[in-house]
């Protein structure tokens, strides 16, 4: 985890570079960061903030795509958790909405807002075609987390459910359980070369964490 100035500043970066490539004037993109910054520093927010982002979108670093792929990734990694309500059940068809209402006035085609709106919305369930180069990019980026190592994970599952205090201890544990299950069952969690090194100690970190789970 990189400290709060090194992460923003790195984040600054990123975000001029894509503005960049898109051509889009100070005067269109500022309000836009400016909008990021603030949903991503939401109170309620413990793991879906900044630091999520910039790690998903430092990822992209390792993959070699046309200037077009790595804009409609980029861009659905700043936008795909801009709304997060873990009490809700639309965030991804929300954020969808806040990002076409954002970036509206931007010179972005339509085909560009359609895999934009795509790729955020597989994020809901993680699952995509087989021959779907960029949605296995974007959920493997998003997925990185379940192959970091222990301390990094125990850290992560800790924040999620700081993000369900609200939820009782029973029903998380039950429901928080069947998730990690639904991932354990699938014949492979990364699609792409460059995170299929994680697969093994993602499926340790599940099975550890569903142990916790299942204590007491």
């Amino acid at each position: 985890m990189i400290d709060g100035t090194t992460l923003q500043q790195d984040l600054r970066q990123r975000w001029n570079w894509l503005t960049d490539a898109i051509g889009v004037s100070h005067a269109l993109s500022e309000p836009v960061w400016e909008l990021l910054l603030a949903a991503y520093s939401e109170p309620w927010r413990h793991y879906h903030t900044l630091q999520h982002i910039q790690e998903t979108l430092s990822l992209l670093d390792q993959f070699t795509r046309p200037r077009g792929d790595l804009i409609h990734l980029s861009l659905a990694l700043w936008f795909h958790d801009v709304v997060y309500k873990p009490e809700a059940r639309d965030n991804e068809e929300a954020s969808i909405i806040l990002t076409t209402t954002s970036l509206q006035r931007w010179p972005l085609l339509p085909v560009t807002f359609r895999e934009i709106e795509r790729l955020i919305f597989i994020t809901k369930s993680h699952q995509t075609s087989r021959d779907d180069i960029l949605g296995h990019i974007i959920l493997d980026a998003d997925l990185a987390i379940l192959g970091k190592e222990r301390t990094h994970y125990q850290r992560y599952s800790e924040q999620i459910r700081a993000e369900y205090a609200w939820v009782d201890e029973a029903a998380y544990r039950s429901g928080r359980t069947h998730i990690l299950r639904r991932f354990l069952e699938r014949p492979q969690i990364y699609h792409t070369s460059q995170m299929a090194s994680l697969e093994g100690a993602a499926r340790d970190n599940l099975q550890w964490e569903i142990g916790q789970l299942q204590e007491n």
